[in-house]
C-alpha cells in the first residue's frame, strides 16, 4: 500500500463523528421557567421586569379582568348559602366548638382568628392584665414552636422584665389555660395532663400517671401500672383508650404570622357539560409585553452604537422571556389533556380508579423527554372535582392482577387503609392478614409489601393498634 493511501486510511480510522447539543442561555431560562410552580411565578417576573426597561405588564388584559369583577351584580354573595360565614356562626354550638369568655366577639382580623399567634393573643387581652404582666405574656407567647410548646426561658423572660419569677411562672399557668387545649406545654407528658379534664376517666390518677408514667402508659405495661398506683388493670386500660383522644400537638391546624403557605393549583380541571375543561392558572397575571417606548428608540439617529446595543440585548432577553412563558402554558395544557386522556376514570369517578402511569408513559403521549415531564409536575398541583393533588400523584407503579388486569399502588394502599379503620379495635388485622384478604380479592401482594404500605400510610404495626 502506498504511503499516501495509508495516510488516508488512518485519517478515516481516527475520524469520529460526534453531535453535541450546545445549551444556550435561552435553553437554561426555559428549562427553569418551566418548573417554577404558579405562587413562584409571579415574583420571578417581577424581578426580570424590574431587571428589564424593555419589559411591562400587559395592564389592559389585567384592566379587562377588574372591570368584569366590577359588574358583578351586589347581590351576587348569597348570604343563606350552605357554607356562608353567618350561618356556620349559628351552628357553632351544634358542632361542638366552644366560645369561652366570647373570644369570638373579640375585634381581630379573619386573619387573626386563623393563625395561632392571633388567637392566644386575642385570649391573652381578654384578661385584662396590668401591663407588665401582659408584656411577659407576650414573651411568653413570642416562645411558643410550631408544636404549641413553650421552648423559651423562663427565667431569662422575668430577668429582662426585671420579674419575679413566680410573676412568669403564674402568667404561665394562665397561658395553659388558653384554647386550644394543652397549648403552652413545656413538654409531652405536661401537654397531655393539661388536657385531662373532669370528664376525662379517673381524672386525678390519669393526670397523675401521664405525668409520671407515661413511657410505662405508651408500652401498654397495664399491670405494673395498676400495682405501682394502687388501681384495677381496666381502669388503666380505660385511661390508656381515652389517652389517644389528646392531641399531642395543640398548634396543629393553625399557622403563623411569619409561615402562611397556601397551594395555588397550576391547573384546574373542572366538569362542563358533555365532559370536562382545563384551565392553567396564572396566565392572566403573568401576562408580559415588549415596551415599545424603548423599542422606538432604536429609529432615532442620534442614539449612540452603545446604547443601541444594550437596547437590542435587552429586547432579545424579552422575547426569550415571553416565549418561554408561552411554551411553559403551552407545556401544562398539553399535560393536562393528556392526563385527563390518561387517568379518564380517575376525573370521572374518583380516587378509587387511579390508574397505574410512569412518567415515560406520558412523556410518550405528549411526545417530549421524560425530564420535561419530570420539570413539569415539580411542586405543581392540580385542583380536581375531587380535591387538590400534586401533580406527581398521577404517577404509580402497578400490580398485576391476573392476565390482564393492572390495578395501581395507590388503590391498593388505600384498601389497606379502609380495612383498618373497619378492623375490631380489640381485634386488629396482622399485615399476614391483610395479606391473605388482599390475595382472596384477587391482588398478588406480599406480606411486606403490606407492611411497606402500611408504613408509608403512618399506620402503626397490629400490636400498636390493639385497644
Amino acid at each position: 500500500m502506498k504511503l499516501s493511501q495509508q495516510i488516508h486510511s488512518k485519517a478515516q480510522q481516527n475520524t469520529r463523528q460526534t453531535t453535541k447539543q450546545k445549551v444556550t442561555t435561552a435553553m437554561i431560562q426555559g428549562v427553569k421557567i418551566l418548573a417554577l410552580p404558579v405562587q413562584e411565578m409571579e415574583h420571578y417576573l417581577e424581578e426580570a421586569v424590574y431587571a428589564n426597561p424593555l419589559l411591562e405588564v400587559d395592564y389592559q388584559r389585567e384592566a379587562v379582568h377588574a372591570m368584569e369583577e366590577e359588574e358583578l351584580p351586589e347581590d351576587s354573595y348569597d348570604s343563606n348559602s350552605e357554607f356562608s360565614y353567618d350561618k356556620w356562626l349559628h351552628r357553632k354550638k351544634d358542632l361542638g366548638i366552644l366560645d369561652p369568655e366570647g373570644l369570638w366577639n373579640l375585634k381581630g382580623t379573619p386573619f387573626e382568628l386563623d393563625c395561632l399567634e392571633g388567637v392566644l393573643k386575642l385570649q391573652l387581652a381578654s384578661l385584662k392584665l396590668p401591663e407588665a404582666e401582659h408584656r411577659i405574656g407576650l414573651d411568653i407567647l413570642g416562645n411558643i414552636d410550631g408544636r404549641g410548646y413553650f421552648v423559651g426561658n423562663l427565667a431569662s423572660i422575668c430577668y429582662a422584665m426585671e420579674a419575679p419569677l413566680e410573676m412568669g411562672e403564674k402568667i404561665l399557668s394562665l397561658i395553659q389555660t388558653f384554647l386550644p387545649k394543652g397549648i403552652g406545654a413545656r413538654n409531652l407528658a405536661e401537654c397531655l395532663s393539661i388536657q385531662v379534664d373532669k370528664d376525662f376517666p379517673h381524672e386525678k390518677i390519669a393526670g397523675k400517671m401521664i405525668r409520671e408514667s407515661l413511657g410505662d402508659l405508651a408500652e401498654r405495661r397495664f399491670a405494673k401500672l395498676a400495682r405501682q398506683y394502687g388501681v384495677k388493670r381496666n381502669a388503666v386500660e380505660e385511661i390508656y383508650e381515652n389517652l389517644a383522644a389528646l392531641n399531642p400537638k395543640p398548634a396543629n391546624g393553625y399557622g403563623t404570622r411569619d409561615a402562611v403557605g397556601y397551594i395555588i393549583p397550576d391547573i384546574t380541571v373542572c366538569r362542563e357539560k358533555g365532559g370536562f375543561g382545563v384551565v392553567i392558572n396564572g396566565e392572566a397575571e403573568n401576562m408580559l409585553r415588549i415596551n415599545e417606548e424603548y423599542l422606538s428608540m432604536l429609529d432615532d439617529d442620534g442614539l449612540n452604537a452603545e446604547a443601541a446595543a444594550y437596547i437590542r440585548a435587552k429586547y432579545q432577553e424579552a422575547r426569550l422571556l415571553i416565549n418561554s412563558i408561552q411554551i411553559r402554558s403551552q407545556s401544562l395544557y398539553q399535560f393536562a389533556w393528556a392526563l385527563l386522556e390518561k387517568q379518564n376514570l380517575f376525573f370521572k369517578m374518583g380516587p378509587e380508579y387511579l390508574k397505574p402511569l410512569t412518567m415515560q408513559e406520558m412523556a410518550d403521549s405528549m411526545g417530549v423527554h421524560v425530564s420535561t415531564v419530570s420539570r413539569l409536575v415539580q411542586d405543581k398541583y392540580a385542583d380536581t372535582p375531587y380535591g387538590c393533588f400534586p401533580l406527581k400523584y398521577f404517577f404509580n407503579v402497578g400490580i398485576v392482577c391476573g392476565e390482564e388486569d393492572v390495578v395501581s399502588s395507590s388503590m391498593i394502599k388505600r384498601r389497606i387503609s379502609r380495612m383498618i379503620r373497619e378492623e375490631d379495635v380489640h381485634k386488629p388485622l396482622s399485615d399476614a392478614q391483610i395479606c391473605q384478604i388482599l390475595n382472596e380479592e384477587g391482588y398478588p401482594i406480599s406480606r411486606r409489601t403490606v407492611a411497606k404500605y402500611r408504613q408509608m400510610q403512618n399506620i402503626d404495626s397490629q400490636a400498636k393498634r390493639r385497644r
